[in-house]
């Protein structure tokens, strides 16, 4: 007479799953940490702007926030195939399409990156670029960028962290701004990749 099979009792079946439940729950809360620590350290991206957004001259651009903590306005350039160096002049104007300004400082370097060293006051400027090519100078361009005072941000920026400081500024609109912060983060390639694009690419 065949015997029957014995069928295991519901509480030792729930007693084998437990710590197979136990690992799962253990690895998606794993993995949703992992996720939570990677976003901490996201890098917002650049809208792909067409036109009079591309060109030679990246940085700086629109508003600046002015701020005495932060003097230092990096100028950012394409490169320039077989150029020997590159020169910024800086005007000052009261805005508009004509205005003409001021020159307030001429900057060279060997390189497409020029520090001015300098507190701007609040106020509409112009650079135009040159590079210097064979001897001869070449002409790059010119873009605007207006320095503005931005109390409410400042006080909103004060208490962030670094990477969320980056993302604040960028997110305002303050790009140039955003770049000087994610300069003085830790090294990474969130980091370079941030650093190494711009608004037309």
């Amino acid at each position: 007479m065949p015997q029957r099979r014995h069928r295991p009792a519901p509480v030792r079946i729930l007693r084998r799953l437990t710590p197979i439940a136990a690992s799962l729950a253990a690895l998606v809360g794993g993995l949703m940490l992992f996720q939570d620590e990677g976003a901490q350290y996201d890098l917002p991206a650049y809208p792909l702007l067409r036109g009079s957004a591309e060109g030679s001259l990246l940085f700086p651009r629109g508003p600046v926030l002015f701020s005495i903590e932060a003097p230092d306005i990096l100028f950012e350039l394409n490169p320039v195939a077989e150029a020997q160096g590159y020169t910024i002049i800086l005007r000052a104007h009261a805005g508009g399409a004509f205005a003409e300004g001021s020159r307030v400082t001429e900057l060279s370097g060997d390189g497409p990156e020029l520090a001015l060293g300098e507190i701007l006051p609040a106020g509409h400027y112009t650079w135009e670029a040159h590079a210097t090519v064979n001897g001869l100078q070449q002409p790059l361009g010119e873009r605007d960028f207006e320095v503005r005072r931005n109390e409410a941000l400042l006080r909103e920026l004060g208490g962030q962290e670094p990477y969320e400081r980056v993302r604040s500024l960028h997110a305002a609109g303050y790009w140039t701004d955003a770049r000087a912060a994610a300069r003085h983060l830790p090294p990474s390639s969130e980091r370079d990749l941030y650093l190494g694009s711009n608004p037309g690419r």
